[in-house]
């Protein structure tokens, strides 16, 4: 049991390296990332706003909802866009550019497709 442990240790270890060295990565790749990072928070602030606002959907995040019913739906939504925008930025001028990209591809696939989805069969 603990080679398996230690095992897991060292993937996630390697993971984490090769997701946070800095080498070879261009100012290029980076510019495009964060580009594509903020347009990625945009469109899940947008589409979470009209999809709430119009009964298509709930909030699926706990703190989000709790948020949106003391601050409103318009508010919560724009501030914490802005801090996850704020967050990229810090990484993206930390030279992480493939945190930024992974990030970005999880919010792809965890809050745009399934919201793009919800629209399309309305």
């Amino acid at each position: 049991m603990t080679l398996i442990y230690a095992h897991r240790r060292l993937v996630v270890a390697r993971v984490w390296q090769w997701l946070t060295m800095s080498g070879g990565q261009s100012d290029e790749f980076g510019k495009v990332t964060i580009f594509v990072f903020v347009l990625v928070q945009g469109l899940d602030g947008a589409f979470t706003y009209i999809g709430i606002s119009s009964g298509i959907s709930i909030e699926a995040n706990p703190l989000m909802f709790w948020l949106m019913s003391m601050l409103g739906l318009g508010f919560t939504v724009i501030v914490a866009k802005l801090v996850a925008v704020g967050f990229g930025i810090i990484l993206f001028c930390l030279g992480v550019h493939r945190v930024v990209a992974f990030l970005t591809a999880i919010y792809f696939i965890f809050a745009l497709f399934p919201w793009s989805y919800l629209f399309l069969i309305r």
